[in-house]
């Protein structure tokens, strides 16, 4: 897993996360309308700013997600899984 700490990260792009993706303290990541594909647990101790675009969780296995609002959220798991509230 790799955990963004400090600093701002504006994603204006399609982003593909292959694996787990922590939002840690004092870290902004803002979205402007570009779609996200999460395969992996997606945490947030930082700030997770959605505009226009959509996050798609996409893993193969159960995935875990805490404290963030999605512009709008798409569940496309490739096999019997689900999304855990954390």
């Amino acid at each position: 897993m790799r955990t963004l700490t400090g600093g701002e990260l504006a994603i204006l792009d399609t982003l593909d996360i292959e694996g787990d993706f922590s939002i840690g303290a004092s870290t902004e990541v803002i979205e402007f309308g570009a779609p996200i594909y999460s395969a992996g647990d997606w945490s947030t101790t930082g700030s997770f700013t959605a505009t226009a675009g959509t996050v798609f969780f996409d893993g193969t296995a159960n995935q875990t997600v805490n404290a963030t609002t999605f512009n709008n959220l798409n569940v496309e798991l490739h096999v019997p899984a689900g999304i855990n509230p954390a």
